[in-house]
């Protein structure tokens, strides 16, 4: 039994490293094209995405408002987004809105959810606008001394 164990352990080893030289090999093939690998672009072809990571209803209710009026905006294919919750029993849900990591949307939701719809389909109206502009003021405003992040 001991010994299976440890032949099992020894093909996972060896598979692991034979898979780990392959990637390697055809790592040192791309950059043999004279191009270095930081300046290549890696494209992972996802974009457009709405992430749903929220909680309770009222999360649940924004996501449905929110990526039904996102959908119709033709920004939705440049931006991913996610959508995050904070319930609280005192003040309702906090929602914020993410895209790469910086938060664009904020909003605190009461318990009460009449503003829900109206709220979601105002913010994805904005977001659109604000990512868009956003995404100009990163292509003709170039500094050296400033990341791309940062303007």
């Amino acid at each position: 039994m001991r010994a299976a164990r440890l032949s099992m352990h020894c093909r996972f080893f060896v598979l692991a490293t034979l898979a780990l030289a392959g990637w390697h090999c055809a790592a040192a093939q791309q950059l043999e094209g004279g191009e270095s690998f930081d300046s290549q672009v890696i494209d992972d072809g996802v974009q457009g995405v709405v992430i749903d990571r929220t909680i309770t209803f009222i999360g649940r209710s924004f996501f449905s408002y929110f990526s039904g009026e996102w959908i119709n905006h033709p920004a939705q294919g440049k931006f991913s987004l996610s959508i995050h919750e904070r319930p609280s029993a005192r003040t309702g849900s906090i929602i914020w809105i993410e895209n790469e990591r910086n938060v664009v949307y904020r909003g605190v939701f009461s318990p009460a959810r009449s503003a829900i719809e109206s709220t979601a389909k105002g913010v994805a109206q904005m977001l659109a606008g604000r990512l868009e502009e956003e995404m100009l003021r990163r292509q003709l405003i170039v500094n050296p001394d400033l990341a791309e992040d940062e303007w």
